[in-house]
């Protein structure tokens, strides 16, 4: 998914201003958490090759992370840029301003 959102952005032209919430969907931690999970889970399960796994691990968690900023950059100047032509209209894609993921010692 995150692949059609790229190419959509990249190959085709601006999406209209109802669509500009959904661009903050992708900005979730899930994958870099997932990576940084698996490097340390890997380390004691894995004795010759868990430090290969960790490294690798982190270094792609990493370049998701750089390009999870990335992400951000492109998601705050396209909402300015929408802000700034007039009112950004209500609809069902606003619900991804507050779908970000939790930890689990801040949920009650």
């Amino acid at each position: 998914m995150m692949g059609l959102l790229h190419d959509r952005l990249i190959l085709h032209t601006m999406p209209g201003a109802p669509l500009a919430p959904s661009l903050w969907i992708a900005l979730g931690p899930v994958g870099v958490l997932a990576l940084l999970a698996l490097a340390h889970v890997a380390a004691p399960l894995l004795p010759t090759g868990g430090a290969a796994v960790v490294v690798i691990s982190q270094l792609a968690a990493t370049g998701l992370w750089g390009f999870g900023v990335w992400w951000l950059a492109v998601a705050v100047a396209l909402l300015v840029r929408y802000l700034r032509t007039g009112p950004l209209p209500f609809g069902l894609g606003w619900w991804a301003f507050t779908s970000r993921s939790v930890p689990s010692r801040w949920r009650h």
